[in-house]
């Protein structure tokens, strides 16, 4: 056999070999795989078979890039040593015809794995620009017929690729407009379904899935199929043809679920709610949680680093709406699933109602005036007492309590341990609120309640002044017999927080304030509340800002109560940043109503070791006027001026407190422990107009190698905290900041 033929049958089988090592290592050109396979065979096997006639130097350059792109040492090494063979190959004089094919199919062994070197598939380009260049100086270097011949198939590849490429741009310039109002619809829909609009959202869904299946058409449609030969175009082509699909099937599944929702067979009518009805939105909801979960792999399968910017971004915020709701949708499951349990299903559960207001300051957010027993049974709720803190003090006298051990640590002096023996006093229900903390305050009513003449309870409701404004806004105006006008949700917080103070007889206003309390939740359970939708658009934001909270002796209750923000625990940090301001009225009087302060919290964090120094800044205002309030609001037992703020404040770190200043000059504060918070505390006073400046620093270690993260934690008072977060980095960089009004929860993380 002719000598030539035999070189040529050698150096194809190499080149052979080398496309199917290629195919091995499973680059996706176009995302489909039996399609990257033929594409990879045929232009792996005509690369090599070209690029083996280019000059040793070339193959010796091209394995170079080869080595400095491979992510591994192993594959560097390799891609060296075919830098070494074109060496060899250039300095003989006749070397074997084989020899440069071996070299060049050793570069695309590396080249086919170099993984995604950056974003937008460079890893590919590489590979590419490297074997088209070999290519070329190999089309150089053979006879001149042959290079046509091959020259001329190329530019027709070349030219049907950019076919392709127009006839999908085409294809995606009409789809474009169905895909991005599928997209808003969606968020449109998630948003709806995230203030309970049932049928908005269905709608909404609907909508999407319309939208996004007109895409699909355009996608799956003869112009963009010729797109699905082409690498890179085919993955764009791919990831939206998937996207479109996947959208519309579970858009159209997501609005099909919605329809099986009915929560207006939730109202309470009469002071019942049907339990069945709430058993019956189980499956429904799980099933629309699944289909979320769905909604969400379409998404996320979807994105590619091939996706253009634009798309991307559209997508990703698409996914993070749908994360949201997915917790969401958790939360609703979790609270329909425990509700029944709740309201007594097969049973009863009575519940202590603590109505509390913040006129007279506690670290719970206010003093509890009066208080209601709730009887469920079966769904059919019942207010079956009603009264006065003071009935408690005197009930509870000789009352023993015996947690949790942390809390009466720091709060038993203050009526419930500070009597021979240990027992309570005369003062433990007026200082019942005194703890940021409800969960751990809820266990202590529990336990005491039934020593102070009532009964065994299954848990703890609290509502302040602004919850009874709420609870108003779902009854309607309630008239009060002797009282002037109607309390309105517009003028019901105000009411009680300031005019009741001004009626000169205090056993009629204490009578009038126990009236509201029993009118507002009679009135409730006599009528016909407004839907889950409705009570959650007015309850919901009294919850998060801690003025409507939720304790259970149930674990799986309380989880479920933590998860919809309604158990006012103190947060758990878990090795962040946090600070919470507490006051608790030490006068006593009813002057917290004019009560401000603005935070301010300056702080060095180094995320290597997690070290943290902060300068807390506290400035406490009084804006009282020094005449004309009534003693009750404001006079004292200490002798200060009328008017005056006395206040047991707190200041709640995970850090540990290094200087502590008032006015600048330097003071010393009590330590103690809460949960995981350390604890600093001391008796300031404020006078009528004036204001005092708290300056405290701080240093500590926190979690290290992991993002920042602080949680401020404000009180719900009657004038809402001002907060002025900012954490810099050792570099003077900002990790962490916030500024404005803050009346709930919030916890802000730096970026990784």
């Amino acid at each position: 056999m002719d000598q030539t033929v035999t070189n040529r049958r050698i150096v194809l089988a190499i080149a052979v070999s080398a496309a199917g090592g290629m195919v091995v290592a499973a680059p996706s050109p176009t995302g489909a795989r039996t399609i990257d396979i033929a594409l990879m065979l045929i232009a792996g096997t005509a690369s090599v078979w070209c690029a083996a006639s280019a000059p040793w130097w070339a193959i010796a350059l091209g394995a170079t890039v080869a080595a400095g792109a491979a992510p591994t040492t192993v594959l560097a090494a390799v891609a060296i040593a075919a830098v070494f063979l074109a060496y060899a190959i250039g300095s003989t004089r006749t070397p074997a015809p084989w020899a440069p094919t071996i070299a060049v199919g050793i570069i695309m062994q590396v080249l086919a794995r170099l993984g995604n070197v950056h974003a937008f598939a460079i890893s590919s380009a590489i590979g590419i620009a490297v074997m088209a260049a070999l290519s070329m100086f190999g089309l150089a270097s053979i006879p001149q017929r042959r290079r046509r011949w091959t020259m001329a198939i190329v530019a027709g590849l070349g030219l049907s690729a950019v076919l392709a490429a127009v006839s999908f741009g085409l294809a995606a310039r009409s789809a474009r407009p169905a895909l991005e109002q599928g997209n808003r619809q969606a968020h449109q829909g998630i948003s709806e379904l995230a203030k309970g609009d049932i049928a908005a959202a269905r709608a909404s869904f609907t909508e999407a899935a319309a939208s996004f299946a007109r895409a699909d058409g355009d996608m799956g449609g003869l112009m963009a199929q010729p797109a699905r030969l082409v690498p890179g175009v085919a993955q764009n082509r791919n990831a939206v043809a998937d996207l479109t699909s996947g959208a519309s099937n579970t858009s159209h599944t997501i609005a099909e679920e919605l329809a099986a929702i009915d929560l207006d067979s939730l109202r309470v009518v009469h002071g019942r709610i049907d339990i069945g009805a709430i058993r019956s939105l189980e499956q429904p909801l799980r099933r629309l949680n699944l289909a979320l979960d769905e909604l969400d792999h379409s998404v996320a399968a979807s994105d590619s680093p091939w996706l253009a910017g634009p798309l991307r971004r559209k997508l990703l915020s698409l996914q993070g709406d749908i994360d949201t709701q997915r917790v969401r949708g958790e939360n609703a499951l979790a609270a329909v699933q425990q509700a029944p349990a709740l309201l007594g299903e097969g049973g009863q559960r009575v519940y202590f109602i603590a109505f509390t207001t913040p006129a007279e300051a506690r670290g719970l957010g206010g003093f509890m005036g009066n208080f209601a027993e709730l009887t469920i049974t079966d769904g059919s709720l019942d207010m079956t007492r009603f009264g006065r803190t003071g009935e408690l003090n005197q009930a509870g006298i000789g009352a023993r309590v015996t947690g949790p051990p942390d809390w009466l640590a720091r709060y038993g002096r203050l009526g419930f341990t500070n009597q021979p023996g240990g027992v309570a006093g005369n003062t433990a229900w007026s200082n019942i609120t005194v703890s940021p903390d409800f969960p751990s305050t809820a266990q202590v009513i529990s336990e005491l309640y039934p020593q102070s003449g009532g009964r065994h309870v299954d848990g703890v409701i609290s509502i302040d002044a602004a919850g009874i404004a709420g609870l108003i806004k779902l009854t309607g105006p309630i008239a009060i017999p002797g009282l002037d006008r109607e309390l309105t949700a517009d003028n019901a917080a105000d009411f009680i927080l300031r005019d009741q103070y001004q009626l000169a007889d205090g056993a009629g206003r204490q009578d009038l304030l126990d009236t509201i309390a029993r009118t507002t939740v009679e009135q409730l359970l006599g009528g016909t509340i407004p839907g889950p939708v409705t009570v959650g658009k007015v309850l919901g934001p009294l919850a998060s800002q801690g003025r409507i909270t939720m304790w259970t002796e149930h674990p799986a209750e309380r989880a479920m109560l933590h998860d919809i923000g309604m158990l006012g625990e103190l947060p758990v940090l878990d090795g962040g940043d946090g600070l919470a301001i507490t006051v608790n009225n030490a006068a006593p009087n009813k002057i917290d109503v004019y009560a401000g302060r603005d935070i301010s919290y300056n702080a060095r964090q180094d995320p290597a070791t997690g070290t943290v120094s902060a300068e807390l800044t506290v400035v406490l205002t009084n804006t009282a006027p020094e005449q004309g309030l009534p003693e009750l609001v404001a006079g004292n037992a200490f002798g200060l001026p009328a008017g005056a703020n006395r206040m047991y404040l707190s200041v709640y770190t995970p850090l540990q407190m290094t200087a502590v200043s008032l006015d600048g000059t330097t003071i010393g504060m009590e330590s103690a422990r809460e949960g995981a918070w350390h604890v600093y505390s001391q008796i300031v006073e404020v006078p009528p107009g004036g204001r005092r400046t708290l300056s405290v620093r701080l240093n500590g270690t926190l979690a290290a190698h992991r993002p920042y993260s602080f949680t401020a934690r404000p009180q719900p008072l009657v004038i809402p905290e001002t907060w002025t977060i900012d954490v810099l980095d050792p570099a003077g960089r900002p990790v962490a900041a916030f500024h404005g009004p803050l009346q709930s929860r919030r916890t802000i993380v730096s970026s990784p």
